[in-house]
């Protein structure tokens, strides 16, 4: 599995956008890094199933977020 995000923060705050920048990236980051690390430690839930249980999977996850 592989996992692309592209994030892009501009905080144009002479004095202040320098650190925004870096603390809101630092947060993302390590967001990023605990849903991979959660990921990864559910793979014997989800390893063996196929497609189509995967993607009902996903369907009800999807309907329970947009709720």
């Amino acid at each position: 599995m592989t996992a692309y995000k592209l994030v892009t923060v501009d905080a144009p705050y002479w004095g202040f956008g320098s650190r925004l920048e870096q603390a809101l990236m630092a947060g993302e980051r390590s967001l990023f890094l605990e849903s991979h690390r959660n990921c990864f430690a559910w793979i014997d839930e989800w390893f063996g199933l196929t497609v189509e249980v995967l993607r009902e999977l996903e369907r009800q996850s999807d309907y329970s977020l947009n709720m």
